[in-house]
């Protein structure tokens, strides 16, 4: 048996332990550096792209682990995201300034999205909630700003 094949490899959840941590509740995998959730299939790409020092090995491994854990959202519709009013998860960076919508659901609830661009915002009003843009370019700028602006959204929202 040759050096090589006897040097025992780090176990993976040793390895994902040291760059990630895994929320069952929340359903998600966040890098602990950058405190920011990552696309469970693309774990070993952003250690890659954002945490150079890390080596292929330790990439494979961190992918084969997340690959297997089963408490996690493959798709973004099953991510259990905090309501409103609940606290941030603790272990992801908040942003402010996200634009989160004011319209209600089908059946009355009120929207949950919020996104941090406003042609994003304007693009969900527009197909989920039929909003219409009626703010025309040009103009008398001054009358504009007395005129209450046509938004179904609130801005300075934490997310």
């Amino acid at each position: 048996m040759d050096a090589a094949a006897a040097a025992p490899t780090p176990p993976q959840a040793d390895v994902f332990a040291r760059y990630f941590r895994h929320s069952r509740r929340h359903r998600i995998v966040v890098c602990a550096e950058c405190c920011t959730a990552v696309v469970p299939k693309h774990a070993a790409a952003h250690l890659a792209r954002n945490h150079g020092r890390t080596t292929k090995e330790e990439r494979r491994h961190v992918q084969r682990y997340v690959d297997g854990l089963e408490d996690v959202a493959r798709e973004v519709s099953d991510v259990r995201f905090p309501g409103p009013d609940d606290p941030p998860y603790g272990e992801i960076a908040v942003q402010y300034g996200g634009l989160r919508c004011a319209g209600r659901d089908p059946d009355g609830r009120q929207c949950r999205y919020v996104v941090s661009t406003v042609r994003k915002i304007q693009s969900h009003c527009q197909e989920v909630h039929g909003w219409r843009n009626e703010q025309k370019r040009g103009g008398n700028v001054k009358q504009k700003r007395v005129q209450t602006a046509n938004r179904m959204w609130d801005e300075g929202q934490a997310y």
